[in-house]
């Protein structure tokens, strides 16, 4: 590798960085070294995604212990609005959800779409994860674009996961959060807990 450009671009917007993780997930000694020779963690590729963005789609935890200790910035938003946090909560990653809590990552940004880490996680039905979020901080009463919040999606769905809506409502998520009617709500709610709702 001596005398290459550890950020010379291909025609996808990738640097060598980008590339190493994706074609090489568990080869930390490379991104090491493209490190070392002066490659730039906070890179963006043409799709949106940086060094940190390709390790969590793959999973690379010992990638992604590296570059956040080389200081990539956590709450960097992709064109979508997605963050680092948003993307481990999307796919369920409690141990990149942990660890980027641990090191400082915004709990409570939100997308274009102002969904939260913590909306991803309910439409995942990740619960350890939506724990660790709210753990940290996620507040359950932040409302997306179409005016919902977290316990309002997880009502939605034709089969409400029971510990996660005991959970939202442990941690502060109101009744009063949901566009729909109060006492609609509650009575929703005790008819799942009590299995008297009837399904499709």
């Amino acid at each position: 590798m001596k005398g290459a450009d550890p950020n010379t671009t291909n025609s996808s917007g990738n640097r060598p960085i980008h590339l190493a993780i994706l074609r090489s997930p568990k080869n930390i000694k490379l991104v090491i070294e493209l490190i070392r020779l002066g490659a730039d963690v906070n890179v963006v590729n043409k799709h949106g995604s940086t060094p940190l963005t390709v390790s969590l789609y793959n999973r690379c935890h010992q990638t992604t212990a590296l570059l956040i200790k080389k200081g990539i910035d956590l709450n960097f938003q992709c064109q979508r609005g997605w963050t680092a946090l948003m993307i481990a909560s999307m796919i369920g990653d409690l141990w990149s959800v942990r660890t980027l809590l641990q090191h400082g990552a915004n709990v409570n940004i939100y997308d274009i779409n102002k969904k939260t880490a913590l909306m991803f996680a309910v439409d995942g039905k990740y619960f350890d994860v939506i724990k660790e979020l709210l753990e940290y901080g996620a507040n359950p009463g932040m409302r997306n674009v179409a005016n919902k919040t977290a316990l309002h999606i997880c009502l939605e769905r034709i089969y409400p996961d029971l510990d996660v809506v005991n959970l939202l409502l442990m941690h502060c998520a109101s009744f009063d959060d949901l566009e729909i009617n109060p006492e609609a709500s509650f009575r929703r709610i005790m008819n799942i807990f009590f299995g008297r709702t009837k399904y499709p």
